[in-house]
């Protein structure tokens, strides 16, 4: 799929910062007579890609497996040989979720997702997304969410940003979500009270988009007295010590 890299050690994190107890928390360690000492996390999970399909392209036939995974090791031996996300060609995604389940609305007809949005015009060499990225992935299967119900988390490639999303399984469950929004705040390093976009899949089937902002959406939430009034597209301000420039935009509001 040209997907898969040559291995390239300035790219990968050491292993022992992928299980560190702050981003992986490991169910059991193993180790059989003869081989290696394995670390297991709590899930299997099941790495993903697609380009954004043409017209008349049924979505689930672009999808391209890229392997699955249950232990520290195993996931090592894949994320170290993906290419990163700013060397992925434009309308690209990556899907990382738990095993069993497909990356598609139809799965999660009761779910949604927190969507978070990196501009190129700022972070024209990848790093911010880089990092986002990374930090993403290994607090997922990791569990540092403290949910099954975070089912998946994908980058998507476009033209003027990359994006970033965490599905979850039931939209429904506002103190998850709410959980969620607190752990990505503290994860990314942004500004306390910053609001992240949460868009539910019911949405996104009637307008055939994850990321494209919903006015109605807007509407109903503007009715729920706990949820903050929506400042669409918000530029997180530049704090050197935390997300080092205002690269992440933020949409709509919960």
């Amino acid at each position: 799929s040209g997907i898969l890299s040559n291995f390239r050690t300035k790219h990968c994190s050491p292993l022992h910062q992928i299980y560190t107890r702050k981003h992986c928390q490991m169910s059991e360690i193993t180790q059989d007579a003869g081989q290696k000492q394995s670390h297991k996390l709590h899930d299997k999970w099941t790495f993903w890609y697609d380009k954004k399909p043409k017209k008349n392209v049924i979505y689930q036939d672009a999808l391209v497996k890229l392997g699955n995974f249950s232990t520290v090791e195993e996931f090592y031996g894949y994320y170290s040989h993906l290419k990163r996300p700013l060397e992925l060609p434009k309308d690209s995604n990556y899907h990382l979720f738990r095993d069993g389940f497909l990356p598609m609305w139809e799965t999660f007809p009761n779910g949604g997702c927190f969507i978070a949005k990196v501009s190129k015009e700022v972070d024209s060499q990848g790093n911010i997304l880089n990092r986002m990225w990374e930090e993403l992935v290994l607090a997922t299967i990791g569990e540092q969410f403290g949910d099954s119900d975070v089912v998946g988390v994908v980058l998507s490639t476009r033209t003027k940003e990359d994006i970033l999303s965490i599905w979850t399984k039931e939209a429904s469950n506002k103190p998850l979500r709410a959980k969620i929004s607190e752990k990505l705040k503290e994860l990314w390093l942004l500004d306390p009270s910053t609001h992240l976009e949460y868009k539910k899949h019911s949405v996104s089937i009637k307008d055939r988009s994850t990321y494209r902002l919903h006015v109605q959406n807007n509407q109903n939430l503007k009715k729920d007295a706990s949820v903050p009034e929506p400042h669409v597209l918000d530029v997180i301000s530049p704090e050197p010590e935390r997300n080092k420039g205002n690269a992440v935009l933020v949409e709509a509001k919960v």
